[in-house]
């Protein structure tokens, strides 16, 4: 069905991706904190979580240039 060169190209890109997979476990196992560390969404909603708390604070003591109505 296949011809024998089209079965030789989907080898040989079959072992470029298990190189190149096996690159990429080396290179995880180089640098095992890098998962433990927290990901970029994770950091942002900490600071957002932490600029409303302060916000909320400081609406509840009056913040100089705070109107109530």
């Amino acid at each position: 069905m296949f011809t024998a060169d089209y079965e030789v190209l989907v080898r040989n890109q079959q072992a470029e991706l298990l190189r190149e997979a096996e690159q990429e476990r080396r290179a995880a196992a180089v640098k095992p904190g890098k998962k433990a560390r927290a990901s970029f969404r994770q950091r942002a909603a900490r600071l957002g979580y932490a600029l409303v708390k302060r916000g909320r604070k400081l609406e509840q003591f009056g913040s100089p240039g705070h109107v109530s109505a």
